[in-house]
């Protein structure tokens, strides 16, 4: 768990909190202008475009010129719609036709600034975008967040009553499922209401491309929600697994590994070890390819092959680890060195149906005992 990680993590959800703010803000604006706009008679005197550039596209948005009376003093206004609309060039010869120069027609101006009017009661989607877009930064900072209160990347080797240590697992197998699931959650009923809002409120022609992003506003909350709960039906067929190693992994020495993973399911199973050893670059920003993550060593274990499992049983296997003499010990997880040698066990639990489990365990691989190094140099030497 990285405190600053965390730390940006917060930062990314309030902003993206406080945008969404500023989101449901601008569509209640937005709503109140049109629902609380007074009728008046106005008549019409002039037509005219101008072009409307964003994000590369530009398109013609109509101003039709009318002059109107309210309290006995005239005003001239030429907004056609309470904002201004990303529509095809169409929009603007139809709005031409629908109000042609000198007829009568009626406006609706703001009753608390009759100066501000409009012809046509339509909703922009420009006051959506705001919120949907702030929602996914606020996901982001919750995933990051959620990633690291669940995730444990100091070493947890808890000594038993037979002398062997009990590993704790850096994070649950089932932990980013929810974590997603929670994000996915929360997206939808934030998101959908105004998605819904916009289409129930919306007439033709349509803004496109705040459909469109709408849309991957939908797909991207409807992902993380299959996601989550296609990792829920990988991982739930398996429990939290119990893994003890005979001693305290050290330089040099093997390693009785004991592993049993309760099953919820009938069919079968197969239990893989990996114990690896990495040298890892913790600077939290690294944007250079220098030195990147690089693998030291790398044991693969069989535990358990195809072996029958029942609900409320287990599968369970051994293994010994090698841990060469010539390999370097774990860095201690409050080093302010950039590289870190980082020992890991991952433990691979797959069943019939496509359910699989993968937990990851941290190690504190520690030098050997100063005695022992030197009994095994002099061992070295008479062997020569």
């Amino acid at each position: 768990m990285s405190r600053w990680v965390i730390v940006i993590g917060l930062l990314t959800m309030l902003i993206g909190i406080g945008g969404a703010g500023y989101g449901v803000w601008t569509i209640w604006n937005q709503h109140q202008v049109i629902t609380s706009a007074r009728p008046v008679r106005a008549k019409v005197v002039g037509h005219r475009t101008k072009d409307l550039k964003a994000s590369g596209f530009v398109a013609k948005v109509p101003l039709v010129k009318y002059e109107y009376t309210v309290n006995q003093r005239p005003y001239t206004c030429e907004t056609v719609t309470p904002a201004e609309l990303m529509l095809p060039d169409t929009w603007a010869e139809s709005v031409f036709t629908q109000f042609p120069i000198g007829a009568q027609t009626e406006a609706k101006y703001d009753p608390s600034d009759p100066s501000k009017a409009f012809l046509i009661a339509k909703y922009s989607v420009a006051p959506y975008l705001p919120l949907l877009v702030c929602l996914v930064i606020a996901a982001l900072g919750l995933g990051v967040v959620g990633e690291q209160l669940t995730n444990h990347d100091a070493p947890t080797m808890t000594p038993t009553r037979s002398g062997a240590m009990a590993l704790g697992a850096k994070q649950h197998h089932l932990a980013r499922a929810r974590v997603l699931g929670i994000v996915g959650i929360i997206g939808l009923i934030c998101g959908a209401p105004a998605i819904l809002h916009h289409l129930m409120v919306s007439t033709a022609p349509h803004e496109r491309m705040g459909f469109l992003l709408e849309g991957a506003f939908g797909i991207a909350v409807l992902t993380a929600l299959a996601r989550s709960a296609m990792r829920f039906r990988q991982g739930v067929g398996f429990g939290t697994p119990v893994v003890a190693v005979d001693r305290s992994p050290t330089i040099g020495r093997p390693l009785q590994l004991n592993v049993s993973v309760p099953t919820r399911f009938n069919g079968t199973a197969h239990l893989n070890a990996r114990l690896k050893c990495e040298a890892k670059d913790t600077r939290l920003f690294n944007f250079s390819e220098e030195k990147p993550n690089t693998v030291l060593v790398q044991q693969d274990c069989l535990l358990a092959k195809s072996k029958p499992v029942s609900k409320d049983g287990e599968i369970a296997g051994t293994a010994e680890l090698i841990i060469s003499d010539h390999m370097p010990p774990s860095t201690p997880i409050d080093s302010l060195e950039r590289n870190h040698v980082v020992w890991s066990l991952t433990l691979t639990a797959e069943g019939s149906g496509g359910r699989k489990a993968e937990t990851e365990y941290i190690l504190s691989v520690m030098n050997a005992p100063l005695d022992d190094q030197n009994d095994a140099r002099s061992g070295a030497g008479l062997g020569r």
